[in-house]
């Protein structure tokens, strides 16, 4: 009984460890961007997007790093690239039903659904006159994967 109990345990602590992992969804991120465009053609690159699910629309860039005021560890060189990152939207209403359809992979139960389209480590390293971008790519995934009221998609 003491070895179901702890490996109960295990399971249930690994399964919180793997939630808070950012999942990729590829070229499922472009139908996500394609609910929110304002005028057709392709989305900006690299991007991030948090959905509100209580007000159904994606937030504006201030209100992003109203979410990344949470972490007093930030530096202002990541908080710099985050706001490069942070793409203005329309402020149109997207259901979530519309996110579901867009990728299967998508999971509507936390506040705050995050879509970024990242530039990867490999690419960001080749510009070094571009350091924010670096430490803020490494901020929005380490920062927003730590939230429990955020779910991450990325594209990679």
């Amino acid at each position: 009984m003491r070895y179901f109990s702890s490996f109960f345990f295990i399971l249930l602590f690994s399964h919180s460890a793997i939630a808070q992992q950012p999942v990729p969804i590829a070229t499922d991120l472009f139908k996500v961007y394609k609910l929110h465009e304002e005028s057709p053609g392709s989305p900006p690159i690299p991007a991030l997007f948090i959905y509100d699910a209580q007000t159904q629309q994606i937030i504006p860039p201030q209100q992003v790093l109203k979410i990344f005021s949470r972490d007093k560890t930030l530096s202002a060189k990541a908080i710099k690239g985050i706001t490069i990152f942070s793409k203005k939207t329309s402020t149109k209403k997207i259901s979530q039903e519309e996110l579901k359809n867009a990728s299967r992979l998508i999971n509507t139960n936390t506040r705050y659904i995050a879509f970024f389209h990242n530039m990867g480590q490999e690419m960001l390293a080749s510009y070094p006159e571009f350091p924010e971008l670096l430490a803020a790519e490494n901020a929005i995934i380490k920062h927003l994967s730590a939230q429990d009221d955020v779910s991450l998609y990325i594209f990679a």
